[in-house]
Protein backbone atom coordinates (compact mmCIF):
# COMPACT_ATOMS: atom_id res chain seq x y z
CA UNK A 1 0.00 0.00 0.00
CA UNK A 2 2.64 2.63 0.76
CA UNK A 3 4.64 2.01 -3.04
CA UNK A 4 3.42 4.38 -5.57
CA UNK A 5 4.47 1.98 -8.32
CA UNK A 6 2.48 -0.98 -7.54
CA UNK A 7 -1.04 0.28 -5.76
CA UNK A 8 -2.59 -2.20 -3.86
CA UNK A 9 -6.19 -2.82 -4.54
CA UNK A 10 -7.64 -6.13 -2.94
CA UNK A 11 -11.09 -7.15 -2.12
CA UNK A 12 -11.00 -10.37 0.69
CA UNK A 13 -13.87 -12.66 0.31
CA UNK A 14 -14.36 -14.26 4.29
CA UNK A 15 -15.93 -17.79 4.01
CA UNK A 16 -16.37 -19.94 7.38
CA UNK A 17 -15.11 -23.76 7.15
CA UNK A 18 -16.40 -25.24 9.74
CA UNK A 19 -14.30 -27.82 9.85
CA UNK A 20 -16.12 -29.29 7.12
CA UNK A 21 -14.10 -31.15 4.58
CA UNK A 22 -17.11 -31.47 1.79
CA UNK A 23 -17.73 -27.67 2.62
CA UNK A 24 -14.32 -26.20 1.63
CA UNK A 25 -14.23 -28.10 -1.43
CA UNK A 26 -17.67 -27.10 -2.88
CA UNK A 27 -16.96 -24.31 -2.21
CA UNK A 28 -13.91 -23.57 -3.60
CA UNK A 29 -14.66 -25.16 -6.38
CA UNK A 30 -17.85 -23.53 -6.96
CA UNK A 31 -16.43 -19.99 -6.04
CA UNK A 32 -13.54 -20.68 -9.01
CA UNK A 33 -15.75 -21.41 -11.30
CA UNK A 34 -18.06 -18.81 -11.02
CA UNK A 35 -17.09 -16.04 -14.00
CA UNK A 36 -19.76 -13.13 -12.82
CA UNK A 37 -17.66 -12.77 -9.48
CA UNK A 38 -14.44 -11.43 -9.43
CA UNK A 39 -11.24 -13.39 -10.56
CA UNK A 40 -9.81 -15.15 -7.21
CA UNK A 41 -6.12 -14.54 -7.22
CA UNK A 42 -5.05 -15.61 -3.92
CA UNK A 43 -6.24 -17.93 -1.20
CA UNK A 44 -5.33 -17.88 2.62
CA UNK A 45 -6.89 -21.39 3.89
CA UNK A 46 -7.42 -22.80 7.01
CA UNK A 47 -5.21 -24.22 9.92
CA UNK A 48 -4.79 -28.18 9.82
CA UNK A 49 -3.92 -30.56 6.94
CA UNK A 50 -7.55 -32.03 7.17
CA UNK A 51 -8.90 -28.84 5.49
CA UNK A 52 -5.34 -27.52 4.34
CA UNK A 53 -4.19 -30.17 1.78
CA UNK A 54 -7.94 -30.29 -0.09
CA UNK A 55 -7.69 -26.21 -0.21
CA UNK A 56 -3.72 -26.51 -1.31
CA UNK A 57 -4.77 -29.32 -3.94
CA UNK A 58 -7.77 -26.99 -5.69
CA UNK A 59 -5.31 -23.93 -5.60
CA UNK A 60 -2.68 -25.87 -7.43
CA UNK A 61 -4.64 -27.22 -9.86
CA UNK A 62 -5.59 -23.64 -10.84
CA UNK A 63 -2.53 -22.39 -10.75
CA UNK A 64 -3.02 -20.38 -7.36
CA UNK A 65 -0.92 -18.98 -5.04
CA UNK A 66 -2.25 -20.57 -1.04
CA UNK A 67 -1.06 -19.26 2.50
CA UNK A 68 -1.50 -22.00 4.72
CA UNK A 69 -0.56 -22.11 8.33
CA UNK A 70 -0.17 -25.03 11.44
CA UNK A 71 0.37 -27.10 8.64
CA UNK A 72 3.03 -29.99 8.29
CA UNK A 73 4.61 -30.25 4.75
CA UNK A 74 6.06 -33.69 4.92
CA UNK A 75 2.84 -35.60 4.88
CA UNK A 76 2.96 -39.09 5.37
CA UNK A 77 6.39 -39.40 7.19
CA UNK A 78 8.22 -38.48 3.84
CA UNK A 79 10.23 -35.73 3.85
CA UNK A 80 9.60 -34.29 0.63
CA UNK A 81 7.13 -31.85 -0.74
CA UNK A 82 3.84 -33.20 -2.55
CA UNK A 83 2.80 -32.16 -5.96
CA UNK A 84 -0.12 -31.03 -4.48
CA UNK A 85 1.59 -28.11 -2.27
CA UNK A 86 3.26 -26.43 -5.30
CA UNK A 87 1.66 -23.56 -5.17
CA UNK A 88 1.39 -23.25 -1.70
CA UNK A 89 3.43 -21.46 1.07
CA UNK A 90 3.75 -22.87 4.31
CA UNK A 91 4.11 -19.84 7.02
CA UNK A 92 4.91 -22.07 9.36
CA UNK A 93 7.63 -24.78 9.46
CA UNK A 94 6.74 -28.58 10.46
CA UNK A 95 5.77 -28.79 14.40
CA UNK A 96 9.12 -31.03 15.33
CA UNK A 97 10.78 -27.49 14.72
CA UNK A 98 9.50 -26.17 17.35
CA UNK A 99 11.26 -28.37 19.75
CA UNK A 100 14.33 -28.35 17.89
CA UNK A 101 16.22 -25.55 19.25
CA UNK A 102 14.89 -26.79 22.90
CA UNK A 103 16.63 -29.93 22.48
CA UNK A 104 19.87 -28.10 21.49
CA UNK A 105 19.23 -26.45 24.81
CA UNK A 106 18.83 -29.64 26.70
CA UNK A 107 21.37 -31.57 25.39
CA UNK A 108 24.09 -28.92 26.40
CA UNK A 109 22.57 -28.89 29.93
CA UNK A 110 23.23 -33.11 29.74
CA UNK A 111 19.92 -34.89 29.25
CA UNK A 112 20.56 -38.18 28.63
CA UNK A 113 16.95 -39.79 28.25
CA UNK A 114 13.60 -38.42 27.31
CA UNK A 115 10.32 -39.46 27.31
CA UNK A 116 7.29 -37.92 25.00
CA UNK A 117 3.56 -37.82 26.12
CA UNK A 118 0.87 -37.37 23.73
CA UNK A 119 -2.51 -36.91 23.57
CA UNK A 120 -3.75 -39.22 20.21
CA UNK A 121 -6.23 -37.60 17.72
CA UNK A 122 -7.26 -39.61 14.86
CA UNK A 123 -8.10 -36.54 12.67
CA UNK A 124 -5.27 -34.64 13.51
CA UNK A 125 -1.41 -35.74 14.42
CA UNK A 126 -0.36 -32.42 15.34
CA UNK A 127 0.54 -33.54 19.06
CA UNK A 128 1.70 -37.19 17.50
CA UNK A 129 4.26 -35.21 14.57
CA UNK A 130 5.59 -32.52 17.00
CA UNK A 131 6.05 -35.34 20.27
CA UNK A 132 7.40 -38.12 18.28
CA UNK A 133 9.24 -35.83 15.86
CA UNK A 134 10.89 -34.28 18.51
CA UNK A 135 12.04 -37.60 19.94
CA UNK A 136 12.92 -38.95 16.31
CA UNK A 137 15.15 -35.98 16.43
CA UNK A 138 16.46 -36.46 20.10
CA UNK A 139 17.51 -40.01 18.59
CA UNK A 140 19.93 -38.47 15.95
CA UNK A 141 21.57 -36.41 18.64
CA UNK A 142 22.19 -39.30 20.93
CA UNK A 143 19.95 -39.14 23.52
CA UNK A 144 18.49 -41.59 24.57
CA UNK A 145 14.75 -41.93 24.08
CA UNK A 146 13.47 -44.20 27.04
CA UNK A 147 9.47 -44.56 25.68
CA UNK A 148 6.95 -43.10 23.50
CA UNK A 149 3.27 -42.49 25.48
CA UNK A 150 -0.13 -41.82 24.42
CA UNK A 151 -3.61 -41.24 26.08
CA UNK A 152 -7.01 -40.28 24.00
CA UNK A 153 -9.96 -38.49 24.29
CA UNK A 154 -11.45 -41.76 26.70
CA UNK A 155 -8.77 -41.20 29.25
CA UNK A 156 -9.14 -39.81 32.32
CA UNK A 157 -7.46 -37.60 34.80
CA UNK A 158 -6.52 -40.94 36.89
CA UNK A 159 -5.17 -42.06 33.61
CA UNK A 160 -2.73 -38.72 33.21
CA UNK A 161 -1.63 -38.81 36.79
CA UNK A 162 -1.23 -42.56 36.34
CA UNK A 163 1.73 -41.19 33.24
CA UNK A 164 3.04 -39.14 35.95
CA UNK A 165 3.63 -41.80 38.59
CA UNK A 166 5.11 -44.09 35.32
CA UNK A 167 7.59 -41.15 34.70
CA UNK A 168 8.33 -40.32 38.19
CA UNK A 169 8.95 -44.37 39.61
CA UNK A 170 9.88 -46.69 36.91
CA UNK A 171 11.29 -44.46 34.00
CA UNK A 172 12.81 -41.29 35.81
CA UNK A 173 13.87 -39.28 32.59
CA UNK A 174 15.64 -36.38 32.82
CA UNK A 175 12.98 -34.62 30.28
CA UNK A 176 9.72 -35.02 29.63
CA UNK A 177 8.22 -33.39 26.37
CA UNK A 178 4.44 -33.31 26.95
CA UNK A 179 2.31 -32.42 23.67
CA UNK A 180 -1.62 -31.92 24.06
CA UNK A 181 -2.60 -28.43 22.79
CA UNK A 182 -6.13 -28.67 23.83
CA UNK A 183 -5.28 -29.59 27.88
CA UNK A 184 -4.48 -25.70 27.43
CA UNK A 185 -6.96 -24.09 25.06
CA UNK A 186 -10.34 -25.96 25.59
CA UNK A 187 -12.17 -25.72 29.47
CA UNK A 188 -12.93 -29.65 29.40
CA UNK A 189 -9.72 -30.63 28.51
CA UNK A 190 -7.67 -28.53 30.51
CA UNK A 191 -10.15 -29.55 33.76
CA UNK A 192 -9.56 -33.51 32.07
CA UNK A 193 -5.97 -33.78 30.22
CA UNK A 194 -3.06 -30.80 31.91
CA UNK A 195 -0.27 -32.35 33.70
CA UNK A 196 0.52 -29.83 35.70
CA UNK A 197 -2.12 -30.68 38.77
CA UNK A 198 -1.10 -34.43 38.35
CA UNK A 199 2.82 -33.27 38.59
CA UNK A 200 2.23 -31.92 41.25
CA UNK A 201 0.07 -34.16 42.81
CA UNK A 202 2.54 -37.16 42.55
CA UNK A 203 4.74 -34.06 44.00
CA UNK A 204 7.41 -34.99 41.10
CA UNK A 205 9.10 -32.66 38.34
CA UNK A 206 11.55 -34.05 35.81
CA UNK A 207 15.05 -31.66 35.11
CA UNK A 208 13.21 -30.11 32.58
CA UNK A 209 9.27 -30.54 31.21
CA UNK A 210 8.07 -28.79 28.14
CA UNK A 211 4.35 -28.20 26.99
CA UNK A 212 3.01 -27.96 23.48
CA UNK A 213 1.19 -24.16 22.95
CA UNK A 214 0.30 -24.41 26.59
CA UNK A 215 2.32 -20.91 28.23
CA UNK A 216 0.26 -17.86 27.69
CA UNK A 217 -2.75 -19.88 27.09
CA UNK A 218 -5.49 -17.47 28.72
CA UNK A 219 -7.43 -21.05 29.75
CA UNK A 220 -4.18 -21.90 32.32
CA UNK A 221 -3.98 -18.72 33.93
CA UNK A 222 -5.20 -19.85 37.50
CA UNK A 223 -2.54 -23.06 37.01
CA UNK A 224 -0.30 -20.61 36.30
CA UNK A 225 -1.48 -18.47 39.22
CA UNK A 226 -0.64 -21.45 41.22
CA UNK A 227 2.81 -21.21 40.60
CA UNK A 228 2.77 -24.55 38.23
CA UNK A 229 4.14 -23.15 35.25
CA UNK A 230 7.61 -21.95 37.09
CA UNK A 231 9.45 -24.96 36.13
CA UNK A 232 7.81 -25.29 32.16
CA UNK A 233 9.38 -24.72 29.12
CA UNK A 234 8.04 -24.69 25.57
CA UNK A 235 8.52 -25.20 22.47
CA UNK A 236 5.55 -22.77 20.85
CA UNK A 237 3.93 -20.04 18.66
CA UNK A 238 2.54 -18.23 21.07
CA UNK A 239 5.02 -16.55 22.89
CA UNK A 240 5.74 -12.90 23.32
CA UNK A 241 9.01 -12.93 22.88
CA UNK A 242 8.72 -14.77 19.43
CA UNK A 243 10.98 -14.03 16.73
CA UNK A 244 10.84 -16.65 14.39
CA UNK A 245 9.94 -20.25 14.43
CA UNK A 246 12.21 -22.00 16.31
CA UNK A 247 12.15 -22.32 19.95
CA UNK A 248 11.95 -19.02 22.22
CA UNK A 249 11.74 -18.98 25.83
CA UNK A 250 9.10 -18.15 27.77
CA UNK A 251 8.38 -15.65 30.42
CA UNK A 252 9.35 -18.10 32.78
CA UNK A 253 12.52 -19.91 32.65
CA UNK A 254 14.04 -23.01 32.62
CA UNK A 255 13.39 -25.37 35.22
CA UNK A 256 16.04 -24.83 38.15
CA UNK A 257 18.16 -27.34 36.57
CA UNK A 258 18.59 -25.75 33.66
CA UNK A 259 17.71 -21.81 34.61
CA UNK A 260 20.11 -19.33 33.83
CA UNK A 261 22.84 -18.67 35.80
CA UNK A 262 21.89 -15.09 35.94
CA UNK A 263 18.46 -15.73 37.00
CA UNK A 264 20.18 -17.77 39.86
CA UNK A 265 21.40 -15.13 41.39
CA UNK A 266 19.58 -12.89 43.81
CA UNK A 267 18.26 -8.98 42.86
CA UNK A 268 19.45 -6.49 45.01
CA UNK A 269 19.40 -2.73 44.94
CA UNK A 270 21.16 -0.38 47.30
CA UNK A 271 19.03 3.04 47.78
CA UNK A 272 22.19 5.00 48.79
CA UNK A 273 23.58 5.12 44.98
CA UNK A 274 20.26 6.69 43.87
CA UNK A 275 17.59 8.99 45.10
CA UNK A 276 14.67 8.43 47.32
CA UNK A 277 12.19 8.86 44.51
CA UNK A 278 14.35 6.79 41.93
CA UNK A 279 14.04 3.76 44.32
CA UNK A 280 10.74 3.91 44.73
CA UNK A 281 9.99 3.57 40.88
CA UNK A 282 12.38 0.37 40.68
CA UNK A 283 10.71 -0.87 43.64
CA UNK A 284 7.00 -0.62 42.17
CA UNK A 285 8.40 -1.94 38.72
CA UNK A 286 9.56 -5.06 40.47
CA UNK A 287 6.91 -5.51 42.33
CA UNK A 288 4.69 -4.89 39.10
CA UNK A 289 6.77 -5.46 36.10
CA UNK A 290 5.49 -4.29 32.99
Amino acid sequence: MSSSTWPFNATIECFDTQSNVTRVVEYLESRLKNKRLPRVSGIIGPETAVLGVPVATIASKHGIPCILSVMNAFQNGEVKRPRELNTTFLIEPPAVYQFRTLLDTYIANGVHTIVAVAQFDPYNRYNINTCFGATELAKTRGVNVISEITYNASSTSQDVLDIVYKLKNELKPDAVIWCDWASCALPDNIVTYNPLPQFKKANYLPKALSLLDCVDEAGVSDLDKQGLFQFVSAGQFVNEKLSGPDYTEEANPYSSYFRPSLAKQDLTVSPSCMSPMLFKLILRYMCNPI
